[in-house]
């Protein structure tokens, strides 16, 4: 793996030019209905409890969520640490980080296949599976043994993997490459890796101003970085600092990282906007906005619940969802039960469903008619 000074515009934004021509006088086939179901709502436990993962179902028909559903339907726990999911064709993901599993289901939750990363790569690359991404037939993964690997959607054999930087976490894929954050532990270290699995090569960069990347994306041909910034020290009462959504541009000759949303602790993308919700630690206050792409402007959100956890939008009807904490104390209490938070597109709430403890992914159970 190199670690060497490159221009993001070259690596990976430059190929983006490159896309193919249509035929304006093909015949356009009739546009497929898409429609939602439901949410499922996953929950990654507590590990200091010893409070396993575990998976609620939102019926969006019945307004009822079950609880527990993994459990009710295997009769055994999905796992420790369940940090991420993802829905995939028919069956759905989802990774363990304490036992070093990837989860397969059908959206029945019925299990299909327990994957151990730690078989597929070795216990040292292996371990603590952390984000998934699907593309092409295959399932992609980081690890903390700095690794990015691919299975596939029928045998979940190993097709690749490739090393990347320290602690990777959230990655996306564009025109056949990947960028990952590597977070460095939140040592204020964090890199960016691009891999061209095609070439099989792996280039880590340090982008001024990125500090603890959590997450990636890419909206035409910008690049976004969920970063969770730095902690001070104790004259700073170890607040979070230079945490934000933040875009990648060149300036006199280097990549640097400019900040778009300050204080951004969470971002979903829909449609080219981020909804973001602005926490970190030691802040006095929470707060949610819209980050709309083309204006480069936010629009604050009206919007409260006691300590978000996870944000996403229905991308049939939507709608906002947030997971919270609930709260006990005053403080957020990480191993009791939280809840889920449905909004319209402009911040109007419009119920509360009880869920599982530490919701921190949302799904949505759509289907194409």
């Amino acid at each position: 793996m190199k670690k060497i000074l490159f221009s993001f515009a070259t690596l990976f934004l430059g190929a983006l030019t490159f896309v193919s021509c249509s035929n304006d006088d093909d015949i356009q086939p009739t546009d497929p209905i898409t429609i939602s179901n439901g949410a499922f709502v996953v929950c990654e436990g507590n590990l200091g409890s010893k409070i396993p993962g575990s998976v609620s179902y939102l019926d969006y028909r019945t307004g009822f969520v079950a609880n527990n559903t993994f459990l009710q339907v295997n009769g055994r726990v999905l796992g420790g640490t369940v940090n991420h999911a993802l829905i995939y064709g028919s069956k759905i993901y989802f990774v363990s980080t304490d036992d070093n599993t990837i989860e397969v289901t059908d959206r029945n939750l019925r299990s299909i296949k327990q994957v151990k990363t730690t078989d597929l790569l070795g216990k040292k690359k292996g371990i603590n599976p952390r984000h998934l991404v699907a593309d092409g037939g295959r399932i992609y993964f980081t690890t903390y043994g700095k690794c990015l690997a691919a299975i596939d959607t029928v045998a979940f054999s190993l097709k690749d993997s490739i090393q990347v930087g320290d602690h990777p976490e959230g990655f996306t894929m564009a025109n056949g490459k990947v960028l990952v954050a590597n977070s460095y532990y939140g040592t204020g270290k964090g890199t960016i890796s691009i891999v061209d699995f095609a070439r099989h090569t792996s280039v880590e960069k340090k982008v001024e101003g990125i500090y603890n990347p959590q997450d990636m994306y890419v909206v035409g041909n910008d690049i976004y970085v969920l970063d969770w910034g730095e902690y001070g020290d104790a004259s700073q009462n170890f607040a979070q600092i230079e945490a934000g959504l933040k875009q990648v541009v060149a300036k006199n000759g280097k990549d640097v990282a400019e900040t778009v949303v300050a204080n951004a602790t969470q971002a979903t993308l829909y449609r080219q906007q981020f909804y973001t919700i602005n926490a970190p630690y030691g802040a006095g206050k929470v707060a949610y906005g819209v980050y709309q792409v083309a204006t480069k402007k936010t629009t604050a959100l009206n919007i409260a619940v006691d300590s978000p956890k996870s944000i996403a939008v229905d991308p049939q009807t939507g709608n906002l969802f947030i997971t919270s904490y609930t709260m006990q104390g005053g403080w957020p209490a990480y191993s009791k039960p939280g809840y889920l938070q449905m909004y319209s597109a402009t911040g109007k709430k419009l119920n509360r469903y009880n869920v599982g403890v530490g919701p921190s992914t949302i799904l949505f159970n759509t289907e194409v008619h």
